[in-house]
């Protein structure tokens, strides 16, 4: 995980200079290096809890000894169940899956240029404000987002595991990806559209041309 080092300083509210800031998080047991003004976190797969900004602000703070505040706000959404819209759900893989519609949008204003930079020095490319916008939830909250272009949905959804053996889908950018019957996806009437929390689908993801978005918001 690649985090630029200021923006990193200025949300975990710290004066610690790069060079002693990488200091604490090997110290506590996440390895980094850094290369340039990026610190490059090395997290062990057992430690996914810690692949966001707010995973790596919460282990730090419980190395200050401080208690651990979410100044975060949220509004309440309510949700229903539809099966015409989210059909099946294998609990063993997924513990909620939710579907917002957003319609209408005419023009959507850019991510701000200082998120811009932190998701282009994490790897993440900018591809459509929507987009960026969740996969800088992803990489702040460390929940796994994804928007859709509805029009190329055919509901209902089921995020099952495929029956098949080594399933071919076409991932975002065109690339032919075998799915193994370990991975779980989300699939709607056509097949698979997105491998969970990996990648989308190219045939429904977003470009400048979408106007129906489905935002997807997960526990996997």
């Amino acid at each position: 995980m690649k985090v630029q080092y200021s923006f990193l300083k200025d949300y975990l509210s710290t004066d610690l200079s790069q060079v002693k800031l990488t200091d604490v998080f090997t110290k506590v047991g996440f390895e980094c290096e850094s290369d340039g003004p990026i610190i490059d976190f090395d997290i062990t797969p057992n430690r996914g809890d810690v692949l966001s900004l707010r995973g790596l602000q919460r282990e730090f703070q419980a190395q200050q000894s401080k208690v651990f505040k979410d100044k975060s706000h949220y509004k309440t959404l309510t949700f229903k169940k539809d099966k015409t819209i989210i059909n099946k759900i294998d609990k063993s893989g997924c513990g909620n899956y939710q579907l917002m519609l957003v319609r209408g949008l005419h023009s959507v204003k850019v991510l701000d240029k200082k998120k811009r930079n932190f998701l282009s020095a994490a790897g993440v490319p900018l591809i459509h404000p929507l987009v960026d916008l969740g996969n800088y939830v992803m990489l702040e909250m460390g929940t796994p987002m994804h928007v859709f272009d509805s029009d190329h949905l055919e509901l209902p959804l089921n995020i099952l595991f495929p029956i098949s053996k080594k399933t071919p889908f076409q991932a975002i950018g065109g690339d032919t990806k075998i799915v193994e019957p370990s991975s779980l996806t989300i699939q709607d009437q056509k097949g698979i559209q997105a491998i969970a929390g990996i990648i989308g689908g190219h045939e429904t993801s977003v470009s400048k041309n979408t106007k129906k978005h489905r935002c997807r918001g997960c526990i996997f």
